[in-house]
């Protein structure tokens, strides 16, 4: 399986007629993206993700405070051990992830 495969439709020809196969995936995760093969690496199977992302502007206090709160309750652990999975260069010193899986 490869992003390839993901991105093609699937359907079953049956006696009564043809079904579509749709599926979904609720997450926005990177890491449950499927990959084409190249430069070594395998192909990866996964999900064919709809990309798209949300940023919000805050101030220093309240990017702070966002900071915080994920420390205490324990985003930010979490999102190390999903970064010794797979890992991700930051978008800038500036940007911070939040409640993302």
């Amino acid at each position: 399986m490869s992003l390839h495969d993901a991105r093609k439709p699937v359907f079953i020809d049956t006696a009564d007629g043809r079904i579509a196969i749709i599926t979904i995936g609720v997450t926005r995760s990177e890491v449950f993206a499927a990959s084409n093969p190249g430069n070594g690496v395998p192909a990866r199977p996964g999900l064919n993700p709809l990309r798209w992302s949300r940023t919000y502007v805050v101030d220093d206090q309240d990017f702070e405070a966002l900071q915080g709160i994920s420390e205490r309750i324990g985003i930010a652990a979490s999102m190390e051990v999903g970064k010794r999975i797979e890992t991700f260069k930051s978008k800038s010193e500036n940007h911070y992830e939040f409640l993302t899986v």
